[in-house]
Order: structure tokens, then C-alpha cells, then sequence
């Protein structure tokens, strides 16, 4: 896998603009429309968690630290708005359905619940280990040890497949997760849709064609003939069925790219634009290979 100087990145739809996390604290906005760079500001980020997220709008930048807190910049000059230094050890920031609030996953505490504009604490979910909202309806996921809770409109339990939930996204109908393997619930019923064993620590949910997607990887020796790469997925809404899209070029070990993240979205930008949530930055590290329906994917059904 190749690697780049680009740690994390954040997308907002309105406007269309990415937050690309680089080194020393660094965070970049950039209009994927355009491919111009419009700002540039110091944060608190540090990598090894999901620790920045965009505001739908784009106003807002949240940024976390590991020791160092949650804090709120302006975009796209970075002007600090707040910083809470009280919430310790962070390890994944997302924004509500709304945008309004801010749902914050801790180590070894329970998630809190702050305002995005003003970082007021709303409350802490006791027990939760992260949160995810739905752009869509007022479902709402609660990942707890061994268990996943969703409330809104319906609400029941799903068990946990693995100590570890990878990432989780929400359509209209139905909530994807990646516990390593990606599963797809019906939001009306709680029953699972299918299952396939896939890796991804990155779920999409693309409102344009109802399609979600991911960076796949298989895990080896589970499907025969499965090529020794991760891939950008299209996953089916709501059957047993997937293509893969586009095929991740392969780099060395250690090899550093340069190319601002814009670089990387430009060739796929019709299929990238769309998607409601941030994207890693090497889901764009990629060839126009274009497959359908290979024949070592494993649909399997639950």
C-alpha cells in the first residue's frame, strides 16, 4: 500500500470542500471542485484515530488529540472557536445527522456529546464506546462491549461479530457495518441482508445512485483465488451483490507522494463527489481498472 503525507480526510458536501490532515498538526481545506487549495491552519490532530470531521456546511473543522483534547476551528482561515482540554484520550470524532453535534469516542470511557458550535457538553452515553447518526431519519448507533444498540424511528440490538466495529454508515433504510466483515441491517426490521467476508475500516454511503461503498481487502486464505490487494467496493443496498470499481495501485514500503489531496480525487471526482462521508486518502491512490462482479468476491448471506 502506498503511503502518503496526508494522514486523514474529512468531506462537506456544501460547500464542496475537503480537510486533509498532514504532519505536524497541519490541516489543509481544499475545494474539490476546483482543485485550489483556500486554507491552511495549525490544530491539534494527531493521527491514529478517526480524530477529524467536517461540518455538512463547511463552516466548522473538529479536530481531536491524543492528550491533547477536542477543539473547533473556523474555515477556512482556522481561527479557534473552542477547545476542550477536559476530554481526554480521543479516539474518534463524528458529527450527528445534523452536524449539530459532535458524538466524541474516548479510550476506556464513555462517548460524549458536544454542541459543534460552541463545544458544550450535551451529556455522555454511560457505556458507549462510539456513536454514529443518520444523515437520514433519528436513528442513532450505539456501540457498546459486545453489542450494538440502534435507536430512532426503530430500535433494537445487533450482536457484535468481533471485539473491534471497524466503522459503521446509515442509508434511508438500512445501517452497513464493518465488524471486520461488512454486513448490511434492515432498519425496519433489525434483520441482517447479507454478509460479506470483507475487511474495511472505511463504510460510505453514496445517496446519489443508493449505493454504499468501501476499501475492501479479503482476508487471506478465506476466498480462494482472491488478489492480494484492497479494492474500492460498490456494495449492493439491499442484496447479496457487489462489483468492484476501481483497483488501488501498489507501491513500495514507505514511498512518500506529494500530490495535494485534490491530485488524488480529481480522476474519479464524479464518484468521490457524491459520497457523504470522509474518505481515506487511498481510496484515490487508484488505476482505472474497472471490473464487474469479479469472480473471487464471497457474497454470503447471514
Amino acid at each position: 500500500m502506498q503511503a502518503s503525507a496526508i494522514h486523514y480526510l474529512a468531506v462537506a458536501d456544501d460547500p464542496p470542500i475537503i480537510a486533509a490532515a498532514m504532519p505536524e498538526k497541519t490541516v489543509q481545506i481544499w475545494s474539490w471542485k476546483t482543485g485550489q487549495q483556500l486554507g491552511e491552519f495549525k490544530t491539534i490532530f494527531n493521527s491514529g484515530g478517526k480524530r477529524l470531521a467536517l461540518t455538512s456546511d463547511g463552516s466548522i473543522c473538529i479536530a481531536g488529540g491524543w492528550g491533547r483534547g477536542l477543539a473547533a476551528y473556523s474555515v477556512p482561515n482556522g481561527t479557534l472557536l473552542w477547545h476542550r482540554k477536559d476530554v481526554h484520550k480521543v479516539q474518534a470524532v463524528r458529527l450527528g445527522g445534523s452536524s449539530r453535534e459532535i458524538y466524541c469516542g474516548v479510550e476506556s470511557s464513555s462517548a460524549h456529546i458536544l454542541m459543534a458550535a460552541t463545544g458544550e457538553s450535551i451529556g455522555r452515553v454511560r457505556g458507549a464506546i462510539n456513536i454514529y447518526g443518520s444523515q437520514y431519519s433519528s436513528h442513532r448507533l450505539i456501540q457498546r462491549k459486545g453489542r450494538y444498540e440502534v435507536y430512532g424511528d426503530t430500535e433494537f440490538g445487533v450482536p457484535a461479530m468481533s471485539f473491534a466495529l471497524l466503522d459503521a454508515v446509515f442509508s434511508p433504510t438500512a445501517l452497513c457495518l464493518s465488524d471486520p466483515g461488512i454486513r448490511l441491517i434492515d432498519l425496519n426490521t433489525g434483520l441482517g441482508l447479507w454478509h460479506l467476508d470483507i475487511g474495511s475500516n472505511h463504510l460510505a454511503f453514496n445517496s446519489s445512485d443508493q449505493r454504499f461503498y468501501c476499501v475492501g481487502s479479503t482476508f487471506p486464505g478465506r476466498i480462494p483465488n482472491a488478489p492480494d490487494r484492497n479494492s474500492l467496493l460498490r456494495l449492493a443496498s439491499s442484496i447479496q451483490e457487489c462489483d468492484e470499481v476501481v483497483t488501488l495501485g501498489a507501491g513500495q514500503a514507505g514511498e512518500q507522494h506529494s500530490l495535494n489531496p485534490v491530485e488524488f480525487l480529481l480522476p474519479h471526482k464524479e464518484m468521490y463527489s457524491r459520497l457523504r462521508r470522509a474518505l481515506y486518502w487511498h481510496i484515490s491512490t487508484s488505476r482505472d481498472a474497472i471490473i464487474r462482479r469479479p469472480d473471487w468476491m464471497d457474497c454470503s448471506t447471514l
